[in-house]
């Protein structure tokens, strides 16, 4: 969901409820499962946008900055369970269709915010938490500038964050056709099974971060 803080309540609501409660309740029913058997490793993926804010998407900044609150909470509260892990994921912009699909008021097409990734290499830094948890872990040299950032001048960071972030998720120049809440399966939205959303440009680039991705799943 994109716009301006304000838009229709009912879709953040809607939002809010898919991205807050689904991983609450995600995570409750796989912590019991490992406290049941003595051990497990829960990853739950956030975003950057859960520790730096897009004044273009309100709604859903909200929801990954509670994401990051809860995993950081489950962390510090399995810390008795030694074999029991908990890790954050913040992966950049990467490259879905889910920018196709969104809710979106802001009179332009989306996209995902360049230099998007891969879905391989957000699989492979799943896989990764999994094989030895840790308290969080972001992909890709943007990921990792701003995280460096918040610590070193969070308000500069905050503030180009945002601006960044905001300018480049939107297509400048094009014109959308409004609001869309479920992917049609057609030309427009793209195959409702697909992976990549096709915003990565040229061709050796989305081969390599495919493979770059595949190769650190199976290390």
């Amino acid at each position: 969901m994109a716009g301006p803080f304000g838009e229709p309540p009912e879709e953040g609501r809607r939002l809010l409820r898919s991205n807050i409660d689904g991983y609450a309740n995600g995570s409750r029913a796989a912590l019991e499962q490992f406290r049941s058997q003595g051990y497990g490793a829960l990853v739950n993926v956030g975003s950057l946008l859960g520790v730096s804010p897009n004044e273009l998407t309100p709604h859903y900044t909200v929801s990954k900055y509670a994401v990051t609150g809860l995993t950081r909470t489950l962390r510090l509260a399995m810390v008795p369970h030694r074999r029991i892990g908990v890790s954050l994921v913040l992966p950049p912009g990467v490259d879905t269709p889910m920018f196709r699909r969104a809710v979106n008021h802001t009179g332009a097409p989306l996209r995902a915010i360049p230099p998007a990734v891969a879905p391989e290499r957000v699989a492979a830094a799943v896989l990764a938490c999994i094989r030895r948890p840790r308290r969080q872990l972001t992909i890709g040299l943007t990921g990792r500038a701003v995280l460096v950032g918040l610590r070193v001048s969070p308000r500069l960071t905050e503030w180009a964050m945002n601006r960044a972030s905001a300018r480049l998720l939107v297509v400048r120049g094009a014109a959308d056709d409004g609001v869309r809440n479920e992917p049609d399966g057609g030309v427009r939205n793209g195959p409702a099974d697909a992976v990549h959303g096709g915003f990565r440009r040229g061709r050796l680039r989305r081969g390599a971060g495919e493979r770059w991705g595949r190769w650190l799943a199976r290390r």
